[in-house]
């Protein structure tokens, strides 16, 4: 691991600035941010025997010509100032008897509940950095450590979760027993750090990479353990199957390429260390968290609530009132258990539960809480992703890509899919995740003219 971070220096700078939004405050994420940033414009990966001088020049220009770095701009711009525009919240106003939404100091502004700017602002910085360093300062190789070192970090980090909730600690089993009356699922992270780890162990085997074998042992295990830990049956289902169907990809990748031999280690390895994930579960975790997983897939539960149709279309209703009232800029990051506390019947009580924190999908959340132009940007960032990944996948049409370029790819279904019923994307480290690996696989692709 050693070797693998002093030689590609940028890329577990930018690997450990992705995962940082997940696991570090704002003040830590800044620090780490300036520092990746440094590392991009002064030491980015040469092309050929390019000089250091001219690998700068070529970076720099390259971002300032890069629509997704001034749409960054203009994301970090609307995160400074719901960051700063805080303070929205329950209150109650003693001359009317009755309680309130207190407004933030500037109304019309992009605003946020108490508290709620700061990891959303984290987000957008690490996102600044780390998809320059993706789309314009890593070469070939680097782009292969970054999947490896990503999924290392994001394992290590699943890794410790697991044995906090085997030691039976409170805050983290939360996480694990959650349903979809708060449907943010920690789970989903680790499932793109698994993605991530499937292009990395194809990556080991095909550049012979064996330092590095122990860090996808440790990522494809943590990983695919805390997806089972902190997911619901649902989501697991969802994203194991998509997983499965990227390890065929790989495997018959390898065999196109003529590495028969890597293409059996590849599917044999991928079998085994996910099984084994699931067996240290089994003796590692408290056997209510296991058998709360375990029933739907042997009958013994539903893998949805019973109620979970009239639950979303109540969710939907309310989330559409509250989106009216405010349809630009939307409620307020933070706001929409607060908020639809004053938009919902005496019957949409009877159905959802008072601790209900969230919609059960993600576009109402985007719009109740960010409003019209708050959608538009996110769809905004992900269009100008999708386009340069379509993009560079068309010029090289008429090659196998290789499995990094189609881990984005594979990823994409299962997050749409969640994303109609949950709202895990909006979370800040797995926002970052799977916009970084949807561009560090655009990246891998043949290269093509201009920079799109």
């Amino acid at each position: 691991m050693q070797k693998l971070i002093s030689k590609y220096a940028l890329a577990a700078h930018l690997a450990i600035l992705a995962v940082a939004p997940q696991f570090f405050s704002l003040g830590p994420v800044l620090c780490l941010a300036a520092l990746a940033f440094c590392w991009l414009i002064f030491e980015p990966s040469r092309i050929g025997d390019e000089s250091l001088l001219a690998a700068r020049k070529r970076v720099i220009s390259s971002i300032v010509a890069d629509p997704v770095f001034w749409l960054s701009v203009l994301v970090l711009g609307f995160c400074v100032i719901r960051f700063f525009n805080s303070g929205i919240g329950m209150a109650f106003d003693a001359e009317a008897g009755t309680w309130l939404l207190s407004q933030p100091p500037f109304p019309y502004l992009p605003a946020s509940a108490s508290r709620c700017g700061s990891a959303e602002l984290s987000a957008a910085v690490a996102l600044m950095v780390v998809l320059q360093g993706c789309r314009n300062a890593m070469g070939r190789m680097a782009r292969a450590a970054f999947m490896i070192l990503f999924s290392a970090f994001t394992g290590l980090g699943a890794l410790v979760n697991c044995v906090l909730l085997s030691s039976g600690v409170e805050s983290v089993r939360i996480f694990a027993v959650t349903s979809f009356t708060n449907p943010q699922f920690l789970g989903v992270y680790y499932a793109m750090g698994l993605f991530c780890a499937v292009s990395g162990f194809s990556n080991v085997l095909h550049y012979r990479w064996c330092s590095s074998v122990i860090l996808i042992i440790v990522a494809v295990v943590s990983n695919a353990a805390a997806l089972f830990v902190f997911a619901p049956p649902a989501v697991i289902l969802v994203f194991v199957s998509a997983i499965l169907v990227f390890v065929l990809y790989t495997i018959v990748w390898h065999y196109i390429k003529g590495s028969h031999s890597q293409g059996l280690i590849c599917f044999v390895s991928m079998v085994a260390f996910m099984a084994g994930a699931v067996a240290l579960v089994m003796v590692a975790l408290p056997e209510v968290v296991i058998s709360k997983k375990l029933a739907p897939f042997f009958g013994e539960a539903a893998f949805l609530p019973e109620n979970f149709k009239a639950l979303h279309s109540q969710l939907s209703e309310v989330s559409l009132a509250v989106w009216k009232k405010c349809p630009w800029l939307g409620a307020g990051l933070g706001t929409f258990a607060d908020s639809m506390k004053f938009v919902a019947s005496s019957e949409f009580w009877k159905i959802v539960p008072p601790d209900q924190a969230s919609p059960l999908s993600l576009h109402w959340k985007v719009l109740a809480e960010r409003g019209a132009i708050g959608a538009f940007i996110i769809f905004s960032y992900l269009t100008l992703l999708l386009y340069t990944f379509f993009r560079r996948w068309g010029a090289a049409i008429k090659t196998f890509p290789q499995p990094s370029a189609m881990a984005g790819f594979f990823l994409f279904f299962p997050v749409a899919l969640d994303s109609l019923y949950g709202v895990s994307m909006l979370s800040p480290g797995t926002m970052v995740a799977f916009f970084s690996i949807l561009s560090i696989s655009a990246s891998s692709f043949s290269k093509v003219k201009n920079n799109g």
